[in-house]
């Protein structure tokens, strides 16, 4: 093995990865439970072999690449080299072509740990859980989750010792599987965190929970050529709770309207409440305040009242889940 990638180089990688890219991180599984060899990691990256891996796409300099020792980094513009221990958990990295191993979604994020917040870091693990992808540009596209809380949690337990793990393990606590966007992300970490992150507190949601279309003898023609089940953005199944983000861009037209009216009917006739948020109510935080208080009637909890030190904490963390630049 020639160059061994981590840290922001592997997160960017993930981040970027459509289905084609998870589909060979499945395939690749089996040679990537190994752990790798000390004398592999302990070769020194040539510059040579950087500015190859550079060239080949995929991967935007500096390349941030692995070493086993202080004699083994890399020393050149093009890299950022970072001394890692030679043990890992196995299925830390997925060969993702010759010549070139990359930190598995779940090291990767482990690997954040290091340098992003607490809440940065939860927005990290809900992209590798999530079912989407933002490229370069920032455009998001659909896929398939990479990885699930559950095996991140497993991962960073079978990572004792490594730097990270209490930062991670902290973060996983605010991380939910299948969100769709990047603002479904924002909004259900906005609701869920702590307050004393700068959080509602409200319980976390079950993100594009599966929710069946009620069906009868006199609606199955009407049902022709319609989904017999429909995704809730953020669900609280119990209290048939459902909170539904309407995008600007995904949101409009015609045929679109109709879906999303048709959709609504079907989720109250499943006995859910359907609460909308819109992107005007999200970064406003009076209306947001106001929709929240609704929620937690629905849910039965209390929300505090405002003060202070929570105004400040709310700020910072707007800035972290709003404050990317992203279409949507």
């Amino acid at each position: 093995m020639a160059v061994f990638i981590g840290y922001e180089s592997a997160y960017e990688f993930w981040r970027r990865a459509d289905d084609a890219r998870g589909s060979a991180l499945q395939c690749a599984r089996a040679r990537s439970s190994r752990r790798p060899r000390a004398v592999d990691m302990a070769r020194k990256t040539t510059r040579a072999e950087i500015d190859d891996v550079l060239c080949r796409g995929g991967f935007d300099a500096p390349l941030h690449i692995m070493a086993s020792s202080p004699e083994a980094r890399c020393r050149c513009e093009n890299a950022r080299s970072h001394v890692c221990p030679a043990a890992y958990p196995k299925e830390s990295f997925v060969v993702v072509e010759e010549g070139v191993a990359v930190a598995s979604p779940a090291l990767s994020f482990l690997q954040m740990a290091e340098s992003l917040s607490i809440e940065a870091l939860a927005v990290a693990g809900m992209e590798l859980c999530g079912r989407y992808a933002v490229d370069r540009e920032g455009v998001i596209v659909s896929r398939h989750p990479l990885t699930s809380v559950s095996y991140l949690k497993r991962f960073v337990d079978r990572a004792q010792g490594m730097r990270g793990v209490k930062k991670a393990r902290r973060a996983l606590r605010f991380v939910m599987d299948d969100s769709a966007s990047p603002m479904e992300t924002s909004l259900a970490l906005l609701l869920s965190m702590p307050r004393l992150l700068g959080g509602y507190g409200l319980p976390q949601p079950v993100m594009n929970a599966r929710i069946d279309a009620v069906e009868s003898a006199d609606s199955m023609a009407v049902l022709r050529g319609e989904p017999r089940f429909f995704r809730g953005d953020l669900c609280w199944p119990r209290a048939k709770l459902c909170v539904e983000y309407d995008s600007d861009a995904y949101h409009t037209g015609s045929e679109r309207i109709a879906h999303d009216s048709w959709r609504r009917t079907e989720l109250h006739l499943a006995g859910f409440t359907v609460v909308t948020i819109t992107k005007k109510q999200l970064y406003d935080v009076f209306l947001l305040d106001r929709v929240v208080r609704l929620l937690a009637k629905q849910l039965g909890v209390r929300v505090r009242g405002e003060d202070v030190l929570f105004a400040d904490r709310q700020r910072r963390l707007r800035e972290v889940l709003l404050g990317g630049k992203f279409r949507h």
